[in-house]
């Protein structure tokens, strides 16, 4: 029950932030790239100073990059993709692991990652988190719309680290009011027409 609520949580944080982001989207060439503003999962969803997202599709895949700042600490970024239509259509095809660090002093993170169309590995379902099943993974890289998540795993903890930025619950706490796992930042690129 607990891993489900966190699964609901990225997806529906993404889902939440679609509805309140479409219209401040950019897209600098529909055709290949897209650019998004990055934001505070927050009340409001206010823009994170100075950050940016990029997307360049083709048709063997998508390549990503964020660049923001955060608090020092661990912390992932997933890709939450729907093939066809977008979050007002239902639940994401696939949630997928893209990129993990550890975050020091001065806050700087700057992700990037690649998805080549079909491959499903890093799914939020082999950590065995509920969520969409992601049988095909990307399957529509010139469609899809994609949301980037930044998600908070807390402070580095000893022996921990490598599951911190390389899972969705490494270092978390699930169903505990301490749990220092949380979505912070998002970006969305919306479906492509």
């Amino acid at each position: 029950m607990i891993l489900r609520k966190i699964a609901l949580s990225l997806v529906g944080g993404a889902f939440v932030v679609i509805s309140t982001l479409s219209s401040l989207t950019a897209q600098a060439d529909p055709a290949s790239i897209s650019t998004a503003p990055v934001v505070f999962i927050a009340p409001g969803f206010p823009p994170v100073a100075g950050a940016s997202s990029k997307i360049v599709r083709n048709d063997n895949g998508v390549t990503v990059s964020v660049k923001t700042t955060v608090d020092p600490g661990t912390y992932t970024m997933w890709m939450v993709l729907w093939n066809e239509g977008g979050p007002m259509d239902g639940p994401p095809d696939c949630v997928l692991f893209t990129a993990g660090h550890v975050v020091g002093n001065n806050g700087t993170l700057n992700y990037s990652g690649h998805r080549r169309v079909y491959d499903s590995s890093g799914s939020i379902v082999e950590e065995g988190v509920p969520g969409p099943p992601c049988a095909s993974g990307l399957t529509n890289p010139q469609g899809a719309e994609v949301h980037l998540v930044i998600r908070s795993h807390g402070p580095k903890q000893p022996g921990q680290v490598n599951l911190q930025i390389s899972t969705l619950l490494g270092g978390c706490l699930p169903g505990d009011p301490a749990d220092p796992c949380v979505d912070v930042q998002a970006a969305i690129h919306p479906l492509k027409p």
